[in-house]
């Protein structure tokens, strides 16, 4: 009987909560530039699915609560950078710029085991649009760690998405 109520225990710990990651969220900007970069593709190479953000895990890895995106990751970075852009006043128009942005997201997740981590690789690679030339290129890395207990099962999905915006 205590086997059964475990496995049961065990089983409605799996869960997936659907995050948004709101680029209204962020706060105004006074503009910067001209409008005068593109957006351009967002690759996603990461090794994960195309929604997935990160998971709570249990004693031996395994997953017990993920976190997922609505549309996949790509989507969403894409719409970050292109909110970021239009903030400061520098998102041209579709063939109307002087460079194409892209986006290659290396690595995107956020974990917890026993302590919450967030860690992000981003590659951007500003293009000249005719030629294809780079005119700049960039990796942007951040991680955010937060020690502690309170892992495993009873662990807050909602800490773990604070920590990865």
């Amino acid at each position: 009987m205590a086997v059964v109520l475990l496995g049961g225990f065990l089983v409605a710990g799996c869960t997936t909560t659907p995050v948004t990651l709101d680029p209204a969220s962020s706060p105004e900007l006074e503009s910067v530039g001209e409008a005068n970069v593109e957006m351009g593709p967002v690759t996603d190479s990461r090794q994960h699915g195309a929604n997935w953000l990160g998971a709570i895990r249990g004693g031996f890895g395994n997953p017990l609560q993920t976190l997922e995106t609505e549309e996949p990751v790509s989507d969403v970075v894409r719409d970050q950078f292109i909110t970021g852009l239009e903030q400061r006043g520098m998102l041209a128009e579709e063939g109307e710029g002087d460079f194409v942005m892209e986006v290659d997201i290396e690595h995107l997740d956020s974990n917890q085991v026993m302590r919450r981590e967030a860690h992000s690789r981003l590659n951007v690679t500003l293009l000249e649009p005719g030629s294809r030339q780079i005119a700049h290129e960039n990796s942007v890395r951040a991680s955010n760690v937060e020690g502690g207990a309170g892992g495993g099962v009873f662990a807050s999905i909602e800490k773990l998405e604070e920590i990865l915006t």
